[in-house]
């Protein structure tokens, strides 16, 4: 549930950025990475693919967080 985003590891640090991806076109999609990094993508098709990659620059093993408006993985270790 996207109200409770906050409450796992690395929300503080992504919490503002989360809201913006809230917000933003369909298709969307939000990557993090086991280190606390980010990144999402939206208004295209690839939105998944493209998050993943830009995350992957940041940090080491990225996993998507969320597709479009629906949470697809569990609290971050």
């Amino acid at each position: 549930d996207f109200a409770r985003h906050d409450t796992w590891a690395g929300g503080a640090r992504w919490h503002s950025a989360f809201e913006r991806y809230r917000a933003a076109k369909l298709p969307k999609a939000f990557a993090v990475s086991d280190e606390g990094d980010w990144a999402s993508a939206s208004g295209h098709a690839n939105a998944a693919t493209q998050a993943l990659v830009e995350c992957a620059r940041k940090g080491r093993r990225c996993h998507l967080f969320a597709v479009d408006d629906r949470l697809i993985t569990g609290p971050l270790r």
